[in-house]
């Protein structure tokens, strides 16, 4: 950002410090697209057009962000409503990084099947709910990513259930790897589509995806080709998930009124208009 201007010398005629402090924090803009962004001397606020705003609320409330799960240069609806995407990283966080460390073998531990009841209702429900509410928001890719991943939860949740018997219908247990494997394919391409939206936000944000469908791959593979080794891997990479998962839900609930620790976004070449 550049373009140093002067909040305090402003004129009556034009806006004066009190219309900046109304407009501070404001983050619906009006009128044609914009090319420069103004910063005052003081770096706090930053000036669009003929409106002024505070520096932090404008990064936080337009610019693509991973705490509000966007992509996207965007401005606040008109309605208010809470931010669901924490909730959203939060329920796919605890069960990843849980199955992440089951596939990793820690603690000896190898079933997951003590995770069908999070898959169900945390990852699952939690997830779904998430997605709505994201699409209320105007939030098309929160909406479109957890309300997904929160149908792959449940479906992989009866998958473990025994009395569904569904291992039954195949007749060699190679076959029914090798489903599990195609199917978990498919997700590893959609999350890979996932990752490259996340080009233009914050590294946080990029690197979660990043993530998500190495994750995913991993555990496709190993499916396919029979490997231990390939779910380890994958049990390596969803642990960095979860964490980095974790992280940017932290910095979608985190502010400087309930917390001593904000997170900071660090965006990507191109995230940032100026």
């Amino acid at each position: 950002m550049s373009n140093v201007y002067n909040p305090e010398a402003l004129t009556p005629a034009s806006n004066d410090l009190s219309d900046l402090e109304k407009n501070a924090g404001t983050s619906i803009i009006e009128g044609p697209v914009l090319t420069k962004i103004q910063t005052s001397e003081c770096g706090r606020y930053v000036k669009l057009g003929s409106h002024h705003y505070d520096k932090e609320e404008f990064t936080k409330a337009l610019l693509p962000y991973g705490g509000d799960f966007r992509v996207g240069t965007y401005s606040q609806p008109e309605r208010k409503f809470g931010n669901p995407a924490p909730l959203g990283l939060a329920s796919f966080s605890i069960c990843v990084f849980t199955l992440s460390l089951i596939n990793a073998r820690a603690r000896d531990v190898t079933s997951p099947s003590v995770l069908v009841g999070a898959f169900i209702f945390v990852s699952g429900l939690l997830e779904i709910l998430a997605g709505m509410w994201c699409l209320i928001v105007e939030n098309t890719f929160g909406g479109t990513v957890f309300s997904c991943f929160g149908g792959f939860w449940c479906s992989y949740a009866f998958i473990l259930i025994k009395p569904l018997a569904l291992a039954d219908a195949y007749a060699t247990t190679k076959e029914f790897e090798n489903a599990i494997g195609l199917y978990l394919m498919a997700w590893a391409i959609f999350a890979f589509l996932c990752w490259i939206l996340t080009f233009k936000s914050t590294w946080a944000f990029c690197a979660l995806f990043f993530f998500v469908w190495t994750f995913v791959l991993c555990l496709a593979v190993g499916a396919l080709i029979q490997s231990p080794g390939w779910n380890q891997a994958g049990g390596i990479l969803g642990v960095l998930c979860s964490i980095m998962g974790f992280y940017n839900m932290f910095g979608g609930m985190s502010d400087q009124e309930n917390s001593y620790f904000t997170v900071k976004p660090f965006f990507m070449p191109g995230a940032v208009v100026a």
